[in-house]
């Protein structure tokens, strides 16, 4: 894939992310694509497949009544596009650590992607 079809790729599954459009998410992605949630250096949750993908997707969508991610940095290192990333959503309900539904987060954090046959093969979502 070419560098601006990554760019283009990467930014239509963001705008499907933050429109709550699962079907959209997944057309983005390869059948094998491989998920990671890391937080402080530590897997906090890794999918194998865009079933375990969408299983996941659908459990986390009702945790946030709005969710963006904004891309302040984009750069091609080898195979790997990193998209560094400022997030920010609106609690849907309140969560067992005492967070209230309504609550702005604000974080920083860095997603890392791989392509396959035209599609993202694997995103590692990367905080702290």
């Amino acid at each position: 894939m070419e560098h601006a079809e990554k760019v283009a790729l990467i930014q239509r599954y963001l705008d499907e992310y933050q429109a709550f459009h699962l079907v959209g998410m997944l057309d983005c992605l390869h059948e094998q694509v491989h998920f990671q949630y890391i937080a402080n250096g530590s897997v906090q949750v890794s999918t194998e497949g865009k079933d375990a993908f969408r299983q996941l997707a659908e459990g986390s969508a009702g945790l946030f009544s709005a969710r963006q991610q904004t891309i302040t940095d984009l750069r091609e290192e080898g195979d790997v596009m990193h998209a560094d990333i400022a997030f920010r959503g609106t609690l849907a309900q309140a969560t067992p650590d005492g967070l209230q539904a309504g609550t702005e987060i604000q974080l920083q954090g860095r997603s890392e992607f791989r392509f396959q046959d035209g599609c993202i093969l694997s995103v590692s979502e990367i905080i702290g």
